[in-house]
């Protein structure tokens, strides 16, 4: 379970960074940053991209596969937020 809680940070952590990459090598007009860039980061932050059916995961792997799915989206949401405030205090 700690190598897939470090594998989800990591992963959460290397989307936000590319998507960060990204918007600042493209400077796109800002609602094409939102909707491409963060809102699509967001999309690509989940390790199973919502095509796996919850249906077929045993009950008792729930709690685990919500983990699993959660903590890269929100580590993504925390790294783009601390970029933007980071950002903000250098000028750019």
């Amino acid at each position: 379970m700690t190598a897939a809680v470090i594998a989800c940070i990591a992963w959460g952590m290397l989307i936000a960074c590319g998507v960060r990459a990204l918007i600042m090598w493209q400077s796109p007009f800002w609602l094409l940053r939102w909707i491409f860039g963060y809102f699509m980061g967001a999309y690509v932050a989940v390790p199973n991209y919502g095509l796996l059916v919850e249906s077929t995961i045993p009950h008792t792997e729930m709690r685990r596969h919500d983990r699993i799915t959660m903590l890269p989206l929100w580590t993504y949401i925390l790294t783009s937020l601390l970029f933007a405030y980071f950002a903000h205090l250098a000028g750019k």
